[in-house]
């Protein structure tokens, strides 16, 4: 049990220690709440790792947007940070943009963030996934297979939904 622990917080080759990776993109109503349950269910048990993507660092519940655009609410005392919501949550919360997925690698590729002139913040990059989620509006669309990678557990009690 020792050794699966230390591997699991190492980075060790011990694919059964490992929780699963599942990566939620998209941020809006339907993955911040996919987010924050699977956080509160299964990432504050060591069970799952949890990401969220997201290009914007907060969210606005949008049916608030008429009372912003008319003056009558301030925009900074309804918004969302995601990183507070991933602390509160025990998820991860990444920026950026999805530019695509590599299913041969079982990763996520996002692209750089870059400030408004010019610099970049964070490069390209790409986030291992067990359990991959796109989440648009309020319908998430679960893109899976099974979990038949080594870099994937498959003992960690997480149902496999197929």
């Amino acid at each position: 049990m020792a050794d699966a622990m230390l591997n699991r917080n190492t980075g060790g080759t011990n694919a059964a220690a490992r929780p699963h990776r599942i990566v939620v993109v998209g941020g809006g109503a339907g993955g911040l709440e996919l987010a924050t349950r699977l956080g509160d269910k299964l990432g504050r048990r060591g069970r799952a790792e949890i990401a969220l993507i997201d290009k914007a660092r907060t969210h606005l519940w949008k049916p608030l947007l008429h009372e912003i655009a008319a003056g009558s609410m301030d925009l900074g005392h309804h918004e969302l940070d995601y990183l507070a919501q991933a602390h509160w949550h025990h998820f991860q919360y990444r920026t950026g943009e999805m530019i695509g997925l590599d299913r041969g690698r079982r990763e996520v590729l996002v692209g750089s963030v870059v400030e408004e002139n010019g610099t970049e913040v964070t490069p390209a990059r790409g986030y291992g996934m067990c359990r991959f989620t796109k989440c648009t509006n309020t319908r998430c669309t679960a893109l899976s297979r099974s979990h038949s990678t080594p870099s994937c557990a498959s003992s960690t009690g997480v149902p496999s939904r197929r």
